[in-house]
């Protein structure tokens, strides 16, 4: 399955940085690798009203990758 993978410099949710609004630092090490396995959600957060907010992302880079869903 063809995935986007953009990676970036600064992410804002509504005027919050990513790690305020979160409450906790939601980046990876650039040398992280994680399997299958290791994937749980960090939290989840949302508006008091439900009320979607904009998300800015400082782009650094873009590409695709192709992900083997087989359970081989």
């Amino acid at each position: 399955m063809p995935i986007e993978v953009v990676t970036a410099t600064n992410l804002t949710i509504g005027s919050q940085t990513a790690r305020a609004w979160f409450g906790r630092d939601p980046t990876s090490d650039k040398r992280v690798d994680v399997t299958q396995q290791q994937l749980q959600i960090l939290s989840s957060k949302y508006t008091s009203d439900d009320r979607e907010l904009p998300v800015s992302i400082v782009e650094e880079r873009r590409f695709k990758l192709n992900v083997n869903l087989s359970q081989d």
